[in-house]
């Protein structure tokens, strides 16, 4: 089952990087500050607004100012699902920006979201390999946590269960709001530990951390059990939420070769045939 996400992605500003590591000129200000009218507050960049930027940004390539903006814009994409083509541009942005050698911090956000990147694309081992930069320069116990939590949601997707177990294990959260016990419901159903798995997957839907994996995970659990009575109503919860999400549709025009497409396939073929099986 694809984990999409583990804990709340930590959103950083490039606004914020360049506005203390790179203080833009007024002149800069001046000359591109009308940029910012192509930024809506609610919704994701528009390709037209990527290319204008980058356009400008071609001519104008020594201006901090233009990248730190272009940054921004493109890491908002990586919110917006839709946007699997523009990545490869994004991820670009983010390695021109490591390259400006910011501070530990910034450079910690940089390496969080090259990661989140790469994991859309995919590529579960370079994304690992990003979240361990990370790790090994974050020092808060929270953001220590997401991190980890992050690195098990990507093993599991490698179908490393064993791996994916061991980060999950160092996990202790520090409130009830940064566990997704979702996710830690899907590890310990793929290591066998129902008794463990059903728990979890219990405290999510009590805390309401609902989605769509918690509700087939506790289905998939209650079958290995032995239990059948509630998988059928566990089955239709979880298409409400793929239908509500229109996931069929954004698939549907999606690269079938992209292995986190292929995944998000997977569950919603998962829950048709646990629908068949149960809800006939």
């Amino acid at each position: 089952m694809k984990t999409i996400v583990f804990y709340i992605v930590l959103i950083f500003s490039f606004s914020t990087l360049f506005s203390q590591s790179f203080e833009p000129t007024k002149e800069e200000i001046e000359k591109y500050g009308y940029i910012f009218s192509e930024l809506s507050p609610t919704e994701p960049p528009s390709p037209k607004a990527i290319r204008k930027l980058d356009s400008l940004y071609q001519l104008d390539s020594n201006s901090l100012f233009l990248k730190g903006i272009l940054g921004e814009m493109n890491m908002r994409l990586i919110y917006d699902s839709s946007k699997f083509e523009l990545i490869p541009q994004t991820i670009s942005i983010t390695n021109s920006l490591l390259k400006l050698n910011p501070d530990p911090n910034y450079k910690k956000d940089l390496y969080f979201s090259l990661a989140s990147l790469y994991s859309r694309l995919g590529e579960f081992e370079t994304t690992i390999s990003f979240y361990t930069k990370a790790l090994d320069i974050e020092q808060d116990t929270s953001s220590r946590m997401m991190i980890l939590g992050n690195i098990a949601s990507a093993y599991l997707n490698i179908g490393n269960h064993k791996k994916a177990l061991e980060f999950i294990k160092q996990v202790r959260p520090t409130s009830e709001r940064n566990i997704n016990n979702s996710l830690f419901a899907e590890i310990y159903f793929n290591n066998n530990l129902y008794d463990s798995a059903l728990f979890y997957a219990n405290q999510a839907i009590n805390n309401g951390q609902t989605n769509y994996n918690v509700y087939i995970t506790k289905a998939k659990i209650l079958k290995a059990q032995g239990k059948t009575d509630g998988i059928c109503q566990l089955v239709q919860l979880a298409m409400g939420l793929i239908e509500e999400q229109k996931l069929e549709i954004l698939l549907a025009n999606s690269d079938k070769t992209n292995p986190f497409i292929k995944l998000l396939i997977r569950d919603i073929e998962e829950i048709k045939q646990l629908k068949k099986e149960y809800c006939n």
